[in-house]
């Protein structure tokens, strides 16, 4: 399964085309009547001097609805969808590696909560899932990835903030009612920026003396 680029690392820009055959500002609509215009467009009569105003600004008229409507899709697509981020340390297949049915992910986690950008404190511990029922296959493929990057050190994102994560446990508790694997998008690896999740799992791996840069 290919490992592909995170959700993190994406920047969406809304690309906004506002009246491209004029430079000047905008200016207000002014309408002026004389004698013998009427300030609508007859049937048969020629464009009135509203009538030509309104051609004249329409474009600007459209340009600021566009750009009103590009503002809230770009704030309605600025939430980050990622479930967890994570680093791995080690992943221990059950029952065996062949043809797991649970395994246990190893290392530390952030997960979602909430709408936009909020995240728990990243926590050292393990999650323990199960097969997806219908999707064995794709679960299967992700814990090879996920096995992949142990104790490499690299950071990944993988569910999604709208559905179920999981939880995180601690070392010492026994692994026992596994959760079902997240559902999302795959497994992506993340580059380290400045993001208060991935800020902690680095402070994180920092204090392990064998992880890795």
């Amino acid at each position: 399964m290919k490992i592909k680029t995170s959700f993190a690392d994406t920047t969406f820009i809304p690309h906004v085309l506002v009246n491209p055959t004029r430079h000047e500002p905008a200016r207000p609509l002014q309408i002026r009547s004389r004698p013998g215009y009427l300030l609508n467009r007859t049937r048969s009569g020629p464009v009135t001097e509203a009538g030509a105003a309104w051609s004249r600004n329409r474009g600007r008229l459209l340009g600021l609805l566009f750009v009103l409507l590009a503002t809230a899709a770009f704030s309605a697509r600025a939430s980050d969808p990622v479930g967890i981020y994570a680093f791995v340390d080690k992943v221990i297949f059950e029952p065996n590696e062949q043809t797991p049915d649970r395994v246990q992910v190893w290392g530390g986690f952030a997960l979602a909560k909430g709408k936009g950008e909020e995240y728990e404190a990243a926590q050292r511990g393990y999650m323990y899932f199960k097969l997806r029922t219908g999707e064995e296959d794709i679960c299967r493929k992700e814990w090879a990835d996920l096995k992949a990057v142990a104790g490499t050190g690299q950071i990944v994102a993988f569910g999604s903030r709208h559905d179920s994560k999981g939880t995180v446990r601690s070392t010492e508790a026994k692994p026992e009612r596994p959760d079902a694997h997240p559902k999302g998008w795959g497994l992506t690896k993340v580059k380290v920026r400045k993001y208060p999740p991935l800020d902690q799992l680095v402070a994180l791996q920092a204090k392990h003396p064998g992880a890795k840069p």
